[in-house]
């Protein structure tokens, strides 16, 4: 199969090796090009109990600022937990790729307490109520926005050719605003009607939400939200990452 990877470079380029070594094809065309925001710091980030990622792009930001800097680290699944590895840190829960989960998981941390706040590393645009769900067990929360991520403005020529020529199966959404952004170009240049030939594969339930107005050839949700659980809705087996 071909696939249209959407997700931000770093993280396309992660799936295709994937992809490509089960023999499958991809080209990757992002959907938001990432960048660390400059940032001066309200305090040191030792002040903090833990760090919270709730991207793979957070860690990357975080190091950038902070290359010398380790906490305890929360991180919303595994693709993210392996970056925190890979970056240095050792101390790392990682929970199931939910926010609401991950808030549980931190919120029955016992070596947690309420006399320090915990960091969130987030871009500008933040999903989920983290914030919220952890001030309702006591925890306070202080977010740093380190980096944002920018949509593209318009489909590569090469990807507008392969909707034209019937030459791309499937698209792997990871977030709302992802799926957004695509089906906005898409329209933008007048290709809507080629979706009807690919099918959609939403990692979650509002994804589907944004996706669903149009005729892709099928759609598919994952029963849960992590890749290995989309890819095996068209019976692909994918390591977790």
């Amino acid at each position: 199969m071909r696939f249209l990877l959407t997700r931000p470079l770093h993280d396309s380029r992660i799936l295709a090796h994937l992809l490509e070594a089960r023999d499958h094809e991809a080209v990757i065309e992002p959907m938001m090009e990432v960048r660390c925001r400059p940032f001066e710091p309200p305090t040191d980030p030792t002040s903090y109990q833990a760090v919270i990622f709730t991207s793979a792009n957070g860690v990357r930001a975080f190091r950038h600022h902070f290359p010398d800097s380790i906490l305890p680290v929360y991180a919303v699944g595994p693709a993210t937990a392996t970056a925190a590895r890979e970056a240095g840190f050792s101390d790392i829960t990682s929970g199931s790729r939910d926010v609401e989960k991950l808030a549980q998981l931190i919120a029955n941390d016992p070596e947690l307490d309420n006399s320090r706040p915990v960091l969130h590393v987030a871009g500008t645009h933040v999903a989920g109520e983290l914030k919220k769900l952890l001030q309702k067990v006591g925890i306070e929360l202080e977010r740093w926005v380190l980096y944002e991520a920018e949509k593209v403005n318009q489909l590569s020529g090469t990807t507008l050719e392969m909707l034209d020529q019937g030459k791309i199966d499937a698209i792997p959404f990871f977030s709302p605003r992802t799926a957004r952004i695509f089906l906005e170009l898409v329209r933008a240049a007048g290709r809507e009607e080629t979706l009807n030939q690919i099918k959609a594969l939403c990692l979650s339930a509002a994804i589907l939400d944004v996706i669903q107005s149009v005729n892709w050839q099928a759609i598919r949700v994952a029963p849960e939200p992590n890749q290995n659980s989309l890819f095996r809705e068209i019976n692909i087996e994918l390591e977790e990452i």
